[in-house]
């Protein structure tokens, strides 16, 4: 099934978005709405505070658009240092797994 990449500019457009998906069912993740953005918007003050222009994105299904197979924080016009990422991935109070494996790749690669 393809998937499609949808971009969300600020916080409360995506976690409306997230609370839609929770709503018809289709959120695949552990945390609330609420707790998945904050944890997002961690990463994104982060970034935004080394000098980048991150965005809230999610992976979908194009299939219905409601069935997000991945969240994270997206950098469309730009590409951040291994370093400042390790930091980006870092920011929240509580890594995820995702997060850590990609410090742990950096790391590795560095």
């Amino acid at each position: 099934m393809p998937l499609k990449t949808v971009r969300f500019e600020t916080y409360e457009r995506f976690l409306n978005y997230l609370t839609k998906c929770r709503d018809n069912e289709t959120l695949n993740v552990d945390e609330t709405p609420t707790e998945a953005a904050d944890h997002e918007r961690a990463h994104i003050e982060k970034a935004e505070a080394l000098g980048y222009t991150p965005v809230y994105a999610v992976r979908i299904f194009t299939s219905d658009g409601l069935t997000p197979v991945d969240i994270f924080v997206d950098f469309p016009n730009e590409e951040p240092t291994d370093s400042h990422l390790i930091e980006i991935c870092l920011a929240p109070e509580n890594p995820s797994e995702g997060d850590l494996e990609i410090v742990q790749k950096l790391r590795r690669e560095s």
